[in-house]
């Protein structure tokens, strides 16, 4: 068994992705993320959408990185400093871009917290993924 560590970050104590190979698969742990840049500054301040948009495109980018993609996340685990009306309004429209067909949701938890690491950041996404080696045959049940 392979495991990949990706992007760490020194002086925080986390890896952005870790990738555990298997014989049929690889198995992708995403850490929470948030709407910053490198140097934390925030991104889309006051706007769930924009931040939703933004975390979603790192989880994207990680993954694509590590052969996957959006499609292969079969967990996700959503902290909201909000759930306002506007607010998932917001949320909703930012995810959207990202899965727009039931056969590739994710299972997901909403969870409403008081605070993120970062002042101002309104969602936090983590994922777990399964990238098969031969691909998905995706069906949905009713």
């Amino acid at each position: 068994m392979e495991k990949t560590t990706l992007h760490p970050v020194d002086g925080r104590g986390f890896a952005r992705a870790v990738s555990i190979s298997e014989p049929t698969h690889e198995r992708v742990f995403v850490s929470g993320a948030i709407a910053a840049d490198e140097e934390y500054n925030l991104i889309g301040e006051d706007d769930m959408e924009a931040q939703t948009r933004y975390v979603y495109g790192q989880l994207e980018s990680y993954l694509d990185e590590l052969g996957g993609s959006m499609d292969d996340v079969v967990r996700i685990r959503v902290y909201v400093t909000t759930m306002d009306e506007t607010a998932m309004a917001g949320y909703r429209e930012g995810r959207a871009e990202f899965y727009d067909a039931p056969e590739h949701y994710p299972s997901s938890t909403l969870v409403e917290v008081e605070s993120l690491v970062l002042e101002g950041a309104m969602v936090e996404v983590d994922a777990e993924a399964i990238i098969p080696n031969d691909g998905w045959e995706a069906t949905t049940a009713p």
